[in-house]
């Protein structure tokens, strides 16, 4: 996924309270971008879904891969 010229912010979590967090600023008109990251999860393929499931941004298997996501190499 690249975000291109994507404004808001994005949080990096693994929990849905995470993302449920993150999507909460929308009461306030900001949105902020969430991207999953599974690689830790017991399932990581069960959480990727869970998280695809809930539309989240961007799913990652560790932080590190946000670069893909930007574009950066």
């Amino acid at each position: 996924i690249r975000m291109g010229g994507a404004t808001s912010p994005m949080y990096l979590g693994n929990s849905a309270e995470d993302f449920f967090m993150s999507r909460s600023v929308e009461k306030y008109g900001y949105r902020t971008l969430f991207a999953a990251v599974v690689g830790l999860a017991p399932n990581p393929a069960e959480s990727s879904e869970f998280f695809a499931s809930l539309g989240c941004d961007a799913i990652l298997l560790n932080p590190d891969d946000i670069t893909k996501v930007f574009g950066v190499v």
